[in-house]
């Protein structure tokens, strides 16, 4: 993927706490694939899921008073424009890549705060799993 100049849209106050951005469709992005999403300008980066702009958030997105989205812009909510150093209703240059390898990140830097501590908590789990069994390992073989 290309460097490409977008126009910020506000997510809806159904969607700001979604951990997703939404793309065009030229992008050729697989619905709720994770995403790595990187501000040129300020060299800040943000892991999330991307979804398409399709015609039917299009057409619940574009109800007065909002702006009509074409469906070129890029939408996100305000935890992820602050993250990225960017602000709403202006131009940034962003790339976004897919990044399959990079659930836990987009879920560690997720929104809704019970997404964090479960994904925490798994991998505070794994660890010690991990731990257990070298552990055990080591004390059969002592």
């Amino acid at each position: 993927m290309w460097p490409r100049k977008y126009m910020i849209r506000v997510a809806r106050a159904d969607d700001m706490f979604e951990g997703m951005v939404w793309v065009p469709r030229e992008h050729g992005v697989v619905r709720r694939q994770i995403v790595k999403v990187v501000n040129l300008k300020t060299h800040k980066s943000i892991y999330c899921e991307a979804s398409v702009l399709d015609e039917n958030f299009l057409d619940a997105y574009n109800q007065p008073p909002r702006y009509t989205l074409k469906g070129t812009e890029l939408v996100m909510g305000e935890w992820y424009r602050e993250k990225l150093g960017v602000e709403k209703n202006e131009m940034a240059t962003l790339l976004v890549v897919p990044s399959p390898c990079s659930r836990i990140l987009a879920c560690l830097a997720h929104p809704q705060v019970s997404v964090k501590l479960s994904t925490s908590l798994g991998v505070l789990s794994l660890v010690l799993g991990l731990l257990s069994v070298a552990l055990g390992v080591i004390a059969l073989y002592k």
